[in-house]
Parts: C-alpha cells; structure tokens; sequence
C-alpha cells in the first residue's frame, strides 16, 4: 500500500489500520484479538508526543514485530513497547515479555560482549536491570550450546532462544543429526535492535603473536583467510557473514532477511568485557531463575 496522508500522526496511523491488507494481516496473527491490538497501536501513538514524530511505517514494523511475538505494547504491562528512537519507532521487549527464554552460560564469550554492548549503549546500572529481568524470565539455569537453546524451543522448554545465526545454518543442513533440521523448523530468525542502534554481532578473528617463529608464514595465512576467496567459502559453506566487502551473502543467509549492524566498536566492546563480566555473577544469572 502506499504512505496514508492525513493532518496528523495519530489519522496517519488509522488510515493504515483501515487499510484491509493490513487488517488480514492482524487478524492471521492474533485472531479474534486483533481488533484490540490495532487499536492499542492508535492509543499508544494518542498518548506520546515522541511516536507522534516517528513515520508511521515504523510504528507499524514495531507493532507488528509485537504481533508476532503474541505481546501486548501497553508499557505499563511490561511485556513489550514501541519506542521512539528519533524520528522511527522500534520495537522494545520488556522483561515480562519474554515468559521463558533459553540461553547459554552469561561467562561465555558470545554472552559477555553482548552484555558488554548493553554496558556501553545504556551504562551500568541499566545493562544490569535488563540482565536481571532477563534472568526472571529464564526457562531453566543457562547451559548448553546454541543448538540446545533451538532444541529448547523445540521441546517447548521456552519460548525464546537467544543465539548465534550460522548454527541455525548448521542445524538446518545437518545430514547426519537430522533431528536438528527439526529444531531448526521450530524457530524463526528475528534480528533485535535492527531498526534502532544495530543488531549486536559476534566476530571471529585472528592475530599473530609478536614472537612468532613462523611469522612470514603466519601473514600469509591471516592475508588468505581476509582474501575474497577465502571470505566466499566462509558465507557458502559456513554461512557466515562475510568481513570482506563485496562478497556475497549465502542463499541461505540471504532468506534470512537484511539487518542493521550496531556500529560499536569491538575495542569498546572489549574494555567492558570484565564489567561484563562481574554483572553476570552480581545478578547471579546462571544460578537460573528462581535463586
């Protein structure tokens, strides 16, 4: 459909909710409660001035993120909200929305920089509230790898799984473990934050110690694994992103939709690592829920 054009952001809002594609489209998410969420949406744009200077496409892609999920975006449920961030709306899950999550150890690697990216974009003490409304919301103690997570989806252990995208890859081309290929049918791939500060993102590295004996040999591999060539055989047979611009994405990585990557450094990221660190163990997140 095209841009509604109205006086104001709250007629914008409902000449897209009047729109019947977009009706059909609520309703095949939430059924018979879809007329109420639709106008929740309107209600939450009457009552802030911010969302009232977001376009109303975003709005929209917030709301419609929220349908996805079966949450409610009234803020004072705590389940989910639509947040304004400059002149677009993002969709904020909020730490009763998650009803059960499943993740693995917070002192692992992958989970320390993603705290440590909460640190640096929110500060502290906020990155704290969240880990520890993360933890409320745990499914069982964080154990396992990220394919155990998917399984716990799966198995109806939690609702949510918290991830790295190229075991999805993996799981969905295992051959040999094909009961994998069924974790992997039971989830659907979602990228938080894409629409605000950037989807948070792991990378793989490699350095060269300083007395290494076989340095000349040490620089041609590291400029190998950075050359095109290389970075091909990381997105198609790994499906992993490439680092190296102008390699393409795999099919398979492609259908997964595009996302925008948080800028952050990783020097940020790895100043914060030890911050990151002790918060997991002052909230005590791996003691699991209920501690």
């Amino acid at each position: 459909m095209g841009t509604p054009l109205a006086k104001n952001p709250v007629g914008q809002i409902k000449l897209y909710i009047s729109d019947e594609s977009v009706k059909k489209r609520f309703e095949e998410m939430l059924g018979k409660r879809s007329g109420a969420f639709l106008n929740s949406i309107i209600n939450t744009v009457r009552n802030s001035n911010a969302l009232q200077n977001c376009s109303p496409a975003s709005v929209m892609s917030a709301a419609t993120v929220a349908a996805t999920l079966n949450l409610p975006i009234d803020p004072a449920l705590g389940q989910a909200a639509i947040v304004p961030y400059k002149t677009n709306a993002v969709f904020q899950i909020m730490y009763k929305g998650v009803t059960q999550l499943c993740i693995r150890s917070g002192q692992h690697a992958y989970n320390v920089a993603l705290i440590a990216s909460m640190i640096a974009h929110h500060g502290e003490q906020k990155a704290q509230n969240w880990l520890e409304g993360l933890k409320a919301n745990l499914a069982q103690k964080p154990a396992g790898n990220d394919r155990a997570q998917v399984k716990g989806v799966y198995s109806g252990v939690c609702d949510i799984a918290i991830g790295n995208t190229y075991y999805m890859a993996k799981m969905q081309t295992n051959e040999k473990k094909p009961e994998q290929k069924e974790w992997a049918r039971s989830v659907k791939m979602l990228f938080p934050n894409s629409k605000g500060r950037g989807v948070h993102i792991n990378i793989s590295g490699i350095v060269l110690a300083k007395y290494a004996p076989n340095k000349t040999n040490g620089v041609a591999l590291m400029e190998y694994l950075s050359s095109a060539s290389a970075q091909k055989i990381y997105a198609q047979v790994n499906h992993e992103y490439p680092v190296k611009e102008g390699v393409a994405w795999s099919e398979r990585v492609t259908s997964w939709g595009s996302f925008k990557p948080d800028p952050i450094s990783l020097e940020q990221i790895a100043k914060l690592r030890k911050k990151a660190s002790e918060l997991v163990d002052i909230v005590r997140f791996n003691d699991g829920p209920s501690s």
